[in-house]
């Protein structure tokens, strides 16, 4: 409805300037041929020597209506100008408005839509945090366990020596099974740092966001309330 309102007080102004100028060829016109007139009389009465004291009257006479008549297209002319003046001034006001408004719900938008990726991200890195936790007390667990059964082992081998070979291999499957385990804790606090990284820039950038949303309403709150 305010574009077509916009384009109603275009052409409004458009035809008003056209009869304007309309109204100042009239004008022009008639100027000239008023004063032709009047040019035509005062050589005839000049060259004339029979020119009686009506000629002079009727002469003064039109000089009084040709600037009469400029007179009244001038006053009709500066209420044109006012006229179209107010109505380019509606216009842009209306126009700004407008880009006002367009601007206000273009940048809201956004920020709704990064709030949204925000949040959702922050939703998938708990979740991932929440599953690596998990993984690493597994893994805790198990190490635990080996390390019960190392030790039930190592009283195995005092108590049996005659299967202490048998006790070495599985001592050093087991070291060998201590040693991933410890590379996977080693990836799971990596991919910890990692997360607590992720969420520490995410919250940067919603301080960033709040910072240049107050800056927005503020920038917003120096233009003028023309509604």
């Amino acid at each position: 409805m305010e574009v077509h309102q916009s384009d109603n007080e275009s052409s409004s102004i458009f035809q008003n300037h056209s009869q304007q100028q309309q109204d100042q060829q009239l004008l022009v016109s008639s100027t000239t041929a008023t004063a032709e007139t009047t040019n035509n009389n005062e050589s005839n009465s000049t060259e004339g020597c029979s020119n009686t004291a009506d000629t002079a009257t009727t002469n003064k006479n039109e000089r009084y209506n040709t600037m009469l008549l400029e007179t009244i297209y001038r006053d009709k002319l500066l209420q044109y100008q006012q006229k179209l003046r107010k109505e380019y001034d509606n216009l842009l006001n209306v126009q700004v408005d407008t880009m006002k408004i367009d601007y206000e719900k273009r940048i809201m938008t956004q920020i709704d839509e990064l709030k949204l990726s925000t949040n959702k991200k922050m939703l998938e890195i708990v979740l991932l945090f929440k599953q690596t936790f998990e993984n690493y007390q597994q893994q805790q667990e198990k190490k635990v366990d080996l390390d019960l059964k190392l030790v039930d082992k190592q009283q195995q081998e005092k108590e049996e020596e005659d299967e202490k070979l048998k006790l070495d291999d599985k001592e050093k499957i087991i070291n060998e099974l201590k040693i991933e385990i410890d590379k996977q804790n080693n990836q799971y606090n990596q991919q910890l740092q990692s997360i607590m990284e992720i969420i520490k820039d995410l919250t940067v950038q919603q301080q960033d966001t709040t910072i240049k949303y107050q800056s927005f309403q503020e920038l917003l709150d120096q233009f003028p309330n023309d509604k």
